[in-house]
């Protein structure tokens, strides 16, 4: 009945005792209270948070009927923001057939710091730094610098998301990036961007992302003379430079509780990918 706005019932337990059996008989007498309409939305402790962040992961407006499956799919995404300690969705009763809806949250920090290091065949000693902001300014922004830093090869990346475009459905994610790799007989740099939307069309599935890619290979001849010599007849390299352009989109279902710990539901995405490479100027290394 809670998915139809009856939130509240009145029950009358009657206890009806079998002395001789040493028995009781519990008669409830349930009333069925009056469809329950949600007057207002407070919501309540979000410091640094705006409001309109919270409000677009609530699935019920104001004048709509109280629906308790809504509320416990708003409760799900709340916590699925990982902006808040707690979070509760408290129905208060202001009328014969009005309620308020309390939303209570706790801030917690959306801020990550990490640095480390380590060693693969490829990169040799490899230094990596990572700062992360999971809510930018309160609106709900996600940016990420990430670094790496190795003997043969250094990456940089940036990232940019707004998960709700103007507060829409749609989403928009910028990803910036830099790669320079050094093979020993030539040094290989990556340039490269892409720009992603998605957009919610249920509650659970949504087309997306979709993205267009645009990247530039810069191929040099390496200083390295001595183990160009040794692989002198082994090896043949095309230096010069190379633009491809391309597009990517997937549909993704998602119906976890919980994104970091689900205790129910799945996750399944199909994807496409096009890519069109542009050769600039080649010449051959032998």
């Amino acid at each position: 009945m809670g998915a139809r706005g009856y939130s509240f019932a009145d029950v009358s337990p009657n206890v009806i005792p079998n002395m001789e059996d040493r028995t009781a008989a519990i008669i409830l007498t349930i009333k069925e209270g009056e469809m329950m309409r949600i007057r207002q939305i407070n919501i309540h402790g979000n410091e640094k948070t705006k409001d309109n962040v919270i409000r677009r992961e609530i699935r019920v407006d104001e004048q709509d009927v109280i629906n308790t499956p809504a509320l416990k799919r708003s409760f799900e995404r709340l916590n699925n923001l990982n902006f808040f300690e707690t979070v509760e969705i408290l129905p208060a009763q202001v009328g014969a057939d009005k309620v308020d809806l309390n939303v209570r949250v706790k801030e917690k920090p959306t801020g990550q710091f990490s640095i480390g290091g380590g060693f693969s065949t490829l990169d040799k000693l490899v230094a990596i730094a990572d700062i992360t902001e999971g809510n930018i300014g309160g609106n709900g922004w996600m940016g990420r610098i990430r670094g790496q830093l190795g003997q043969q090869r250094t990456i940089g990346l940036i990232t940019f998301r707004n998960p709700y475009l103007n507060d829409s459905l749609t989403s928009m994610q910028l990803d910036v990036y830099r790669t320079a790799t050094n093979y020993y007989t030539y040094y290989e740099t990556k340039t490269g961007a892409s720009v992603t939307f998605g957009r919610w069309s249920l509650r659970v599935c949504y087309p997306g992302p979709s993205a267009l890619v645009a990247e530039r290979v810069e191929l040099q001849q390496s200083d390295s003379q001595a183990f160009a010599r040794i692989n002198l007849h082994l090896c043949v390299v095309n230096l010069g430079t190379q633009s491809t352009t391309g597009f990517r989109t997937s549909l993704t279902r998602d119906t976890r509780d919980y994104y970091t710990d689900p205790r129910s539901g799945w996750r399944t995405s199909v994807g496409l990918r096009l890519r069109d490479a542009l050769p600039g100027r080649e010449q051959q290394l032998l």
